[in-house]
């Protein structure tokens, strides 16, 4: 499980009404993470004072505060895990080309998809190499999904892999441009004559005489709290998965 180094003190600040009064107490292991506020007055003005308190944040720990003036305050500081996510870029550039690489390259964290507003500059001077540092590892009790995305370079396609326990290589690998060629396209033309065709002429056939017992055949073809105030420190470390 997870082993946080805890702080040697804690303080923790009384306030009346929402303001600091000036009086704080400092927890610690050896008083048990205990300590009171003692001699208070309940009233102002004939109003009862409402007390509250407030501590010093704690470095890699979520706070929240349960209780009231009547039977004190317990104060519950999570444990949050952080995470780094380190960064390469590997240029795959074929022999014999060498195109002009940008100065430098923004990548961007994502979290379940989301933009994080977090971005990381790669150049040349640091390796094209970063870090996304002091990450929270869980939102709500659930592992937060870490993605990245660069801005397209021109001329490069690029392709990402790893993870968020890994870390994440952006490999761009060049395109050369497409070498064209161009051709010529002839047509032939024939002339037409526009001349009406004249429709064929039919042989006139010797006229046989007629004898009598002969006839002509012809054929048609068509073609389609109270005073005082218990205070507590409790530490809720959660065991790592």
């Amino acid at each position: 499980g997870e082993a946080p180094e805890l702080p040697a003190v804690i303080q923790v600040y009384l306030l009346a009404d929402g303001v600091r009064t000036g009086q704080f107490v400092e927890l610690t292991v050896g008083n048990g993470w205990s300590g009171l506020f003692a001699g208070l007055p309940e009233k102002k003005d004939g109003q009862v004072i409402q007390y509250t308190v407030e501590e010093v944040a704690v470095d890699g720990f979520k706070s929240e505060i349960t209780g009231n003036s009547a039977v004190g305050f317990t104060i519950t500081n999570r444990y949050e895990k952080k995470i780094d996510i380190p960064v390469k870029k590997v240029w795959e550039i074929p022999a014999g080309e060498a195109p002009e690489l940008p100065a430098v390259i923004q990548v961007y964290l994502l979290a379940d998809g989301e933009r994080t507003g977090q971005f990381v500059e790669l150049t040349a001077e640091n390796d094209w190499s970063g870090l996304f540092a002091g990450l929270l590892e869980k939102k709500d009790g659930q592992v937060i999904q870490y993605t990245v995305e660069e801005v397209v370079v021109d001329g490069f396609k690029s392709e990402i892999t790893g993870n968020s326990a890994a870390g994440f290589t952006i490999v761009n690998r060049y395109l050369p441009p497409e070498t064209t060629t161009s051709s010529v396209a002839t047509t032939s033309t024939q002339a037409t004559s526009t001349r009406p065709t004249e429709p064929p002429t039919t042989p006139t056939r010797p006229r046989v005489p007629s004898t009598g017992d002969q006839s002509s055949l012809y054929i048609l073809v068509f073609l389609p709290a109270l005073g005082l105030i218990l205070l507590r420190q409790t530490w809720s470390l959660q065991k790592r998965d």
